[in-house]
C-alpha cells in the first residue's frame, strides 16, 4: 500500500492489524497491515518504502506517532493462529494476543 495512507509492519500484540497512526511532522498516514519476525517484543514499526533509495534515505529513526485508530487485538488473533504452527515468532504474539484477549 502506497500513497496518502501507507503500510506498516508490526508486532501485533502491541500494535494490532489495523492500527492508524501518524508520523508527528509527516502528514502520511500509515496502517499496521504486515508483520515480521525481528519485529517482535520490540515495539518497532517498520514502514513500508516503495524503492531501496527511499528505504536507504529514510534509514533507521526514532520517531514520535499518534494512534489515530486502533487495530483489533481479536482479528489480529484470528488471522495469526492458523499461523502459529508455522514459526515461533507468530507463536509469541499468538500467546501474548490470547491474554489480550481473554482480559
Amino acid at each position: 500500500m502506497h500513497g496518502h495512507v501507507r503500510s506498516a509492519a508490526a508486532d501485533w500484540s502491541v500494535y494490532p492489524v489495523g492500527t492508524i497512526f501518524q508520523i508527528s511532522g509527516d502528514s502520511s498516514l500509515y496502517v499496521v497491515d504486515d508483520y515480521g519476525s525481528a519485529l517482535v517484543g520490540t515495539g518497532t514499526i517498520d514502514l513500508y518504502k516503495p524503492t531501496t533509495n527511499s528505504m536507504n534515505q529514510w534509514g533507521t529513526r526514532r520517531v514520535t506517532i499518534t494512534i489515530l485508530k486502533w487495530g483489533s487485538y481479536a482479528k489480529s488473533l484470528a488471522i495469526l493462529k492458523p499461523r502459529a504452527y508455522k514459526a515461533s515468532h507468530v507463536r509469541q504474539m499468538v500467546s501474548r494476543l490470547t491474554a489480550r484477549v481473554a482480559a
